[in-house]
Order: structure tokens, then C-alpha cells, then sequence
């Protein structure tokens, strides 16, 4: 017996064998309905099934039979289309169809084939097919371990929204005219290895599993990803690529490598990249870029449309080592989320380079801020305090706000320290007298001098310093620990005050891109 999921409808091989069941709240023309489109479907896969029976019918020595047919009974059912295809397979999920090394002369549709039944099955083989006219695998099922090893498409293909299992091969395959993979789905070790596309690629919306390959794949004028999804390691290594690559918005969930191979006989050209778009992409793991020469426009920049704004990430280090960047190269508003290590630095610091290399100076600053950070947890302990208040109080000489309100914030504690001691001191029978020599023994003269004497530490110009020296007595006394006191808060204050203004203005000479 079978069962047509979703439709209601049990059968055991005749029409007077069918059972419809009804829905509750049904009423009976929808019932009735119902059972046609049920007949409809059943009759349809008896006849089907009859056809493909028939073509075993012909010749046993030929054809083979149902449950075991040759390679020219495979063709023949392929032949047949869809609904006798499809009728047999899901009668006979078992053996594998068998194409390898077909000529496929005139134009052939595959769409909506069911080649396996479950994602477990072998698939078909194709290895060393040679499809001569336009060839459609739209929306068809295969299983795993499906074989297109060496095959040739010498005109048009079209696999969209085609579903994989695991392990499928497309090594060595020669795609000669555009090419169509859109919203297919693959499984696990989908392998690309030096396939060939001749013309436009496109792969947009199309899902990978685990480990995808395109090892040495020769790309032609167009590859476009856009809203890809790769769910684990995918590898480019070694590939070329033409003069566009898109992969707006898409997904790498482990580590990607699109790194040249490093002999020294590898071409040139296999190492350029032209016209590059990884704008809105979330790169999860690590990404390796190395080697790679970027002739033309690169952007790892945000990907906008209909107003909303979608940031590049990089969760992982972000390798380019010996690349050459295009003058055009966009990172803005790319997020860089790697954890600090020293292999971060070390990919910070080859970007940083590269920058200075382009003139960039903004993009430049920018790494060698982020090479800071990432390096920050393996220094020596007194370095690493040094990286901490270097970052603390001006985000690595990019802050123009941090150093001026930490001095603001050192001057208010210190303010008041200086307004203790002057109190202090004013309770002391010798502080006493020196303020009453210096005319200063009201409490509101006392709270002016304090304010001349913080803004003379917070402004160290060499103008003021006689008039902090004239303060310094009637306020704290000229000995005891009162007045020493005083003047080690002074020092420190000059200090601070000094170094927030040269942070102040290392973040101006950063921001605004003034070299030296």
C-alpha cells in the first residue's frame, strides 16, 4: 500500500481501493473535491507507473527491468518525464540511476525529478555526462553522494531551489554558458573542487552545509552569493575569480578561506580579485583572505537598501596577510568582534599596514586601535597597566572627549583636596599666620585663592606659576606635611593636566588625519 501525504488518500493498486477521508466542518462539495483531486493524483501515478513499465516491457536485454534497469533504461525513463520518472522512483527507491557518461544531445529537463526519496540515498551519477543543449534540474530532489564529477555544460544550466544531501560532487566540471544554483540547498561536503564556470555564476540565496569546496574553482565574468548562508568551513582557496564577485549579506558560520595558494607557479591572475563585494556579510569564524591581490573596488563596507543599514562583522580574526589593497577599499562601519589573542594583533597589524600602504590614514589609526586592544591581554603586567589607562582615558588616541573629562574629574577631587588642606591649615596656629601676613584670612578671599590656585594646575602656563607661588603660603602654610602635601597634589595635577591636553590633541591629529 501507499500513501500521498497530505492529500488523504490510501491506495492498494485499483481505483476501487481508494479511500477519501473527510475534514471535520467539510461540507460535501468540498468532500467531493477533495476525492477527485485525490482519483486525479492516483490515476495519474498508475499511469506513470504503467508507462515506465512499459519501457522495461520493450526489451529486458536492453532496458533491464523495473527493480534493476541499465544505463539505457535509466535514460529512458529520464526521458519520459517527470510523472513516469517520479512514479517508478518512489516505487523503486533503489538502485542509484546511473548516467555516467551520457550524451545528452538534445535539450533535457530534470525539473522537479526525484532522483532519491530521502536526503540518505545515493543520487544519480553523472560523472563525464555531457549535456550539449539548455539543461534544468529545478526544484530536483537528489540524495548523497551525487556524482556530476567531469561533466560538461556546454550551454545554459539551472539547479535552483535544487535540493542535495551530502557528500555531492561537482569536481572537475565544465560549466560553459550561465549557470544558475539560486536558493539551491546543499548538504554536508558539497565539492566544487576546480569546476569551471565559464560565464556568470549565481549561487544568491543558496544554503551550505558543513565543509563546502571550491578549491581551485575557476569563476567567469560574474559570481554573485548575495544572502548565502554556509554553515560551517567553506574554502576558496586557490580560486579565481572574474570581474565581479558578490557576496552581499551572506553568512559564513565557521572559518572561510579565500587565500591564494602560495607556490611560486601560480599565476597572477589566479591571485587577483577584481571587483569585490562583501557588504552586510557575518563572518562568524575566521576569515583569510592572504595572498589575494584586490585590483579593483573592495568593500567590506555596510550593505544598504530600502533605508535599513546592514554592518559587516567579523566575529573572528580577519587575515590578509602579503594582499595588496585597492585604493577603494571600504571597512566603514564593519564590526570587528574577535576575541583579543595575538593572532587579532597580528591581522590588526597587517590591515594597519596596508592602510599606510593606500594612504588611508583614518582606516590606518583604526587598526592599529584595534591591534592595541587585541594585544592587550599578553603584555607584561606593567605594559599592560600602561594599555589600560591609554585606553581608558582616550580609547588608544581617538577620544576627544575622554581626556578632557577625566581632567575636569581629577581637578574637581583635587580641587576639593586642596579646599581640606587649606582648611587644615587655617586651624593651625602657623598656616594661621601666614595667611594673616598675606591679608587672606576670610574664608571668601580663601575660596577665590583656591580657585586660582586648581585653575593654575589645570592651565600649567609658565605666566601663572608666580601667582600659584603667592598663593601657596597664605593657603598651606611655607613648612610642615600641609604644605608638602599641597605641593605633591600640585605636581600631580601639572602632570594629569599635561598629559590629558597632549591625548586631546593626539586624538585631533588622529581624527582629523594631520600627519607630522
Amino acid at each position: 500500500m501507499g500513501v500521498y501525504a497530505g492529500f488523504g488518500v490510501a491506495y492498494s493498486g485499483g481505483v476501487g481501493c481508494c479511500e477519501v477521508g473527510g475534514e471535520a466542518g467539510e461540507d460535501v462539495a468540498q468532500v467531493m473535491a477533495r476525492k477527485k483531486d485525490a482519483l486525479t493524483i492516483m490515476i495519474t501515478h498508475e499511469k506513470a507507473l504503467s508507462n515506465a513499465h512499459a519501457i522495461f516491457a520493450r526489451s529486458h536485454a536492453v532496458y533491464g527491468s523495473p527493480a534493476s534497469p541499465t544505463k539505457a533504461g535509466f535514460f529512458e525513463l529520464a526521458k519520459a518525464g517527470k510523472h513516469t520518472w517520479n512514479a517508478w522512483r518512489t516505487e523503486y527507491p533503489e538502485p542509484a540511476a546511473d548516467f555516467s557518461g551520457i550524451l545528452f544531445e538534445e535539450e533535457i529537463n530534470f525539473s522537479d525529478y526525484i532522483f532519491a526519496t530521502n536526503k540518505d540515498e545515493q543520487g544519480p551519477n553523472f560523472c563525464g555526462a555531457r549535456f550539449m543543449k539548455l539543461t534544468r534540474f529545478r526544484n530536483a530532489s537528489f540524495g548523497r553522494i551525487s556524482d556530476f564529477k567531469r561533466a560538461i555544460f556546454v550551454e545554459e544550466s539551472d539547479f535552483s531551489r535544487a535540493r542535495f544531501g551530502d557528500d555531492i560532487e561537482f569536481g572537475s566540471v565544465e560549466f560553459r554558458k550561465p549557470t544558475l544554483f539560486s536558493a539551491a540547498k546543499f548538504g554536508d561536503g558539497a565539492d566544487f573542487s576546480e569546476a569551471r564556470f565559464k560565464s556568470t555564476s549565481i549561487f544568491s540565496k543558496s544554503e551550505f552545509g558543513k565543509h563546502a569546496s571550491f578549491f581551485r574553482t575557476e569563476f567567469g565574468l560574474r559570481t554573485v552569493f548575495v544572502d548565502s548562508n554556509f554553515d560551517a568551513d567553506a574554502t576558496f582557496r586557490g580560486a579565481t575569480f572574474g570581474s565581479l564577485l558578490n557576496f552581499n549579506r551572506s553568512e559564513f558560520q565557521g572559518n572561510c578561506n579565500f587565500s591564494a595558494e602560495n607556490k611560486e607557479e601560480t599565476k597572477k591572475e589566479a591571485r587577483q580579485f577584481h571587483s569585490v563585494n562583501f557588504g552586510g556579510c557575518k563572518f562568524l569564524g575566521k576569515a583569510d583572505f592572504s595572498g589575494r591581490e584586490f585590483r579593483e573596488s573592495t568593500h567590506f563596507g555596510p550593505d544598504i537598501r530600502e533605508n535599513r543599514k546592514q554592518q559587516t562583522v567579523f566575529k573572528g580574526p580577519v587575515l590578509f596577510h602579503s594582499c595588496k589593497l585597492h585604493q577603494d577599499t571600504c571597512f566603514d562601519d564593519a564590526e570587528f568582534l574577535s576575541p583579543p589573542n595575538p593572532e587579532a594583533a597580528r591581522s590588526y597589524r597587517t590591515l594597519k599596514l596596508a592602510m599606510e600602504q593606500i594612504k588611508a590614514s583614518r582606516e590606518e589609526q583604526r587598526f592599529f586601535r584595534l591591534e592595541m586592544k587585541s594585544e592587550h591581554p599578553s603584555l607584561p603586567r606593567g605594559r599592560r597597566w600602561i594599555s589600560t589607562l591609554y585606553s581608558l582615558f582616550s580609547d588608544y588616541g581617538f577620544s576627544l572627549w575622554r581626556p578632557v573629562i577625566a581632567l575636569l574629574i581629577f581637578s574637581l577631587f583635587l580641587g576639593a583636596a586642596y579646599g581640606l588642606l587649606a582648611n587644615r591649615c587655617a586651624s593651625d596656629s602657623e598656616c594661621k599666620q601666614a595667611a594673616i601676613a598675606a591679608n587672606t584670612t576670610t574664608g571668601e578671599e580663601r575660596t577665590s585663592d583656591l580657585l586660582k590656585y586648581t585653575l593654575a594646575s589645570v592651565a600649567p602656563v609658565p605666566g601663572l606659576d608666580k601667582m600659584q607661588t603667592e598663593l601657596r603660603a597664605p593657603l598651606f602654610g611655607q613648612h610642615g606635611w600641609i604644605a608638602v602635601t599641597a605641593v605633591v597634589l600640585e605636581i600631580f595635577h601639572k602632570i594629569v593636566a599635561l598629559v590629558m591636553t597632549f591625548l586631546f590633541a593626539l586624538a585631533l591629529r588622529n581624527l582629523f588625519k594631520m600627519k607630522s
